[in-house]
């Protein structure tokens, strides 16, 4: 995703809790199901990309209110870089 953001580009990566637990890969699985523990995760990644690649991570839990759970983890993409 880096490789062909532009500079100042939005990364956003979209999820919500409902997963077939069985075919998701074990990192996944071994987190809490509480949606904060996969934000963190992917958060993760954009954290051990390239260095100083990205700012403004940032986390942000959009689930309506009556319905399934569902999680944003955006981050730009370093000017610099």
């Amino acid at each position: 995703m880096h490789r062909v953001l532009k500079p100042g580009g939005l990364a956003v990566v979209a999820f919500s809790h409902r997963a077939f637990i069985e075919k998701a890969v074990q990192v996944w699985a071994a987190e809490p199901d509480d949606g904060e523990g996969h934000a963190h995760l992917v958060s993760r990644y954009f954290q051990h990309g390239p260095k100083d690649g990205w700012e403004k991570l940032a986390t942000v839990d959009i689930s309506p209110r009556h319905g399934d759970p569902v999680w944003l983890v955006t981050a730009v993409k370093s000017v610099s870089t």
